[in-house]
């Protein structure tokens, strides 16, 4: 994996657009402990019910979880659940002006039956039609109303007609006329139809089928035939559990292996993956990094039954199981470690940055931690000493670094500790908020 130190804390909230296939993902949970006496089949008593937007909703949910800008353009019915996906949508803090109505088409519904955490059956109500000219032309007049500001677009293609080869294309343009880069989703076996976007991201049946070749043919093969019909920057195929493995034009490959304590169900982690990419992507990240947060998340997403949207709390909270140095955050990127600290109880420690790891100091730290478990360290020294950082990383009292910016109390009044304490002749001692002014 790609060394994350300070990926995630240089995300930074913007707009996405996300174009593609908007569905509702309907949950019905239960126990099956009988066999049913009418037929052999199980009984499933229920215990409980949601609905979640699927397909590009799915993407849209979980950029909004990262604390990011989605716009959807995409369609639905005239029907209930299209107006149960656009309420639920806007309830995540998505903007569904892009969102058409078309009377032409009927709202895809999933619905997943699922007993004891496995999934028992999957019912698809839907009609699979091209958009209708008056949708598309719709959509294309909404365009550069719905790119402004924007920094990058994901297209999450499912099939299911909303993504014409017009649409794309138009897309393509607006976005080169304004340096956005583009990542795609595809589906089906014609990928001529993305040419022009900066990343293609398929799953490996769907890059085996794009490249008209077996699956017992070597990836790197299948990417050659990729590259050879469209024009395109980097090509990511994402392998479930076997992990990702990116491909660029000039011949270079790069295999990140799965990231999962568990793996559960596979179900949206594309979804997760294709939200990520867009989002690191859009904040100026290489594409390096962007795979390693992306994989990170997809590990996420997989130790959960169903969709799941993946928070930027989650993602800190797991890239320090892997490298401590994850830990550390500079002031001025404090966007993902708010929310990793949201709602959370925590005391913060503010320390010179320069004074020696004493039996003192170590003392300090573990009685903070009895009260509250999660501590996190406030550098007061713009370049501390880089032994003494990697020395509080590593220990597991130690929850997150902060070095200082600006102030104390600027940091204070984003991450809301309960206590702020310093050290005074290695004794704690508690501060006021009018004291971190000048800290």
């Amino acid at each position: 994996m790609v060394k994350l130190t300070g990926s995630l804390a240089n995300l930074k909230p913007s707009k996405i657009l996300v174009a593609g296939d908007l569905m509702l993902d309907s949950y019905i949970f239960g126990k099956a402990s009988r066999i049913s006496p009418e037929a052999p089949v199980p009984i499933l008593k229920v215990s409980s019910e949601k609905q979640l937007p699927g397909g590009a909703g799915n993407v849209l949910l979980n950029l909004s979880s990262l604390g990011f800008q989605p716009i959807a353009l995409g369609r639905v019915g005239y029907d209930k659940a299209g107006d149960e996906l656009k309420e639920i949508l806007q309830k995540e803090g998505v903007d569904v002006r892009g969102v058409i109505s078309d009377r032409r088409s009927e709202t895809s519904i999933k619905q997943r039956i699922i007993a004891d955490n496995q999934q028992m059956i999957r019912l698809d109500r839907e009609e699979i039609n091209s958009l209708s000219i008056e949708a598309e032309m719709q959509a294309i007049r909404l365009l550069p109303e719905l790119l402004e500001g924007v920094s990058a677009i994901a297209l999450s293609d499912y099939g299911k007609g909303f993504l014409t080869d017009t649409l794309i294309k138009e897309i393509v343009t607006q976005a080169a006329l304004r340096n956005i880069i583009i990542i795609a989703d595809p589906k089906g076996r014609d990928f001529q139809k993305y040419s022009g976007v900066s990343i293609l991201k398929p799953n490996k049946l769907e890059a085996y089928q794009g490249a008209s070749l077996d699956l017992n043919e070597p990836l790197d093969k299948v990417a050659e035939f990729i590259f050879e019909k469209i024009a395109l920057e980097w090509l990511v195929v994402t392998r479930s559990e076997e992990g990702i493995s990116a491909f660029s034009r000039k011949g270079e490959r790069i295999d990140f292996p799965v990231i999962s304590k568990q793996i559960k169900d596979v179900t949206g982690a594309g979804d997760t993956v294709l939200a990520m990419m867009t989002a690191s992507l859009g904040s100026g990240l290489t594409l390096k990094e962007a795979i390693s947060l992306s994989n990170v998340a997809a590990g996420l997403a997989i130790e959960t039954i169903g969709c799941a949207k993946i928070s930027l709390g989650q993602m800190a909270f797991r890239l320090t199981e892997f490298d401590s140095q994850s830990k550390i955050y500079e002031e001025e990127h404090l966007f993902a470690l708010k929310a990793a600290l949201l709602e959370r109880p925590f005391q913060l420690l503010a320390l010179e940055g320069n004074e020696n790891f004493s039996t003192e100091l170590f003392s300090s730290l573990q009685e903070l931690t009895q009260v509250h478990k999660m501590l996190v360290i406030y550098i007061k020294n713009e370049n501390p000493c880089r032994k003494l950082l990697t020395l509080l990383a590593s220990l597991q009292e130690v929850t997150f670094i902060v070095i200082k910016k600006r102030t104390l109390h600027h940091v204070v009044s984003h991450v809301k500790p309960a206590f702020v304490f310093d050290l005074n002749k290695g004794a704690l001692n508690p501060l006021a908020l009018q004291d971190l002014l000048y800290l």
